[in-house]
């Protein structure tokens, strides 16, 4: 997790979710060259080890050395602390703005990852502690978008009569003709920083504010949960239904996907076939939700052969 705090008159901050390569501090704070930044940096350890694929793209792991489990990057033991205590420092931090103006918290597509995960892992009492510190969320994705103009015809956005994505990196690279290290942590709020506050957009506190998708803490909450309860639905068939790693399950993991998505899990089409068997598993799974005309598709699928291999799993499992 990586922050800074930017002087201005509403408590602006930076939130990214990505590593943090820690020789690149100084260097970010003499760029930014503010006498008031803080920082708040931590590589959090796990609470279960980390998978194979994550391991090989971020170079962590996890290991028990003298009886203690461990975090390690690059095979080094760094500094770690807990979720729980994470999050304590966050919200401390959050704290120690001024109590009399509001916080925006601002990332680039940050609705769609780092937000989301931010507020799941804290859950409703973080939530509630967040609320009442007058804290906004925004999305400079938001801001990118309806500043920019866009080609008719291919839709993509203009700068300076140059096409370009509207993802940080392009838009970086198209503005400064310049790369930056994307998906590190100091390297995208020094870009994000850069591309709001010292770029040819010339763009106000205000414009940024009142652009960026702004939502209060509880409005965010809300979409978290909309974004998140269809991931953790699935988790509850995750190696009796589907295998996420190899996807060879029962069924294929866009089933899961689509079940999950209705409103059901595991435990659902459980209790079900226990009081209504094979007959009430089909009926729920391939028939549609609700009896509108214009929600006719199955809750998954009316395919024989996937409806079979779900009934077959319940029934050896009886």
């Amino acid at each position: 997790m990586y922050l800074i705090r930017a002087p201005s008159v509403m408590n602006l901050l930076f939130l990214t979710l990505r590593q943090l390569r820690l020789e690149k501090v100084h260097r970010f704070a003499s760029y930014l060259q503010l006498p008031n930044l803080e920082i708040a940096l931590a590589y959090i350890l796990p609470t279960c080890n980390i998978i194979h694929h994550a391991s090989l793209i971020d170079v962590l792991s996890i290991k028990t050395i003298n009886g203690k489990r461990t975090l390690l990057k690059d095979n080094n033991p760094v500094l770690s602390i807990s979720l729980p205590q994470c999050l304590e420092n966050f919200a401390q931090f959050i704290s120690s703005g001024e109590s009399d103006s509001h916080t925006v918290l601002i990332g680039h597509n940050s609705t769609t990852f780092d937000t989301p995960t931010l507020l799941r892992s804290g859950g409703l009492t973080f939530k509630q502690r967040l609320s009442s510190r007058d804290l906004f969320f925004a999305d400079s994705l938001h801001l990118i978008i309806g500043s920019l103009p866009i080609k008719a015809g291919n839709a993509s956005l203009q700068i300076d009569g140059k096409a370009c994505k509207p993802n940080l990196s392009a838009v970086f690279e198209t503005l400064f003709q310049q790369k930056f290290d994307a998906h590190d942590a100091l390297e995208d709020v020094t870009a994000l920083h850069k591309i709001l506050f010292d770029s040819p957009l010339n763009l106000t506190i205000a414009q940024i504010v009142n652009n960026s998708n702004l939502k209060p803490c509880s409005h965010a909450f809300a979409d978290m949960k909309f974004l998140v309860e269809p991931f953790e639905r699935m988790q509850t068939f995750k190696n009796k239904l589907y295998h996420p790693q190899s996807d060879n399950g029962v069924v294929k993991q866009r089933v899961i996907q689509k079940i999950a998505e209705s409103g059901l899990a595991y435990q659902d089409l459980e209790n079900l076939f226990r009081k209504a068997g094979k007959e009430g598993l089909v009926a729920v799974l391939s028939k549609a939700p609700t009896k509108s005309k214009s929600t006719r598709s199955p809750r998954r699928t009316n395919k024989a052969a996937i409806l079979s291999k779900i009934i077959h799993h319940f029934e050896s499992n009886k």
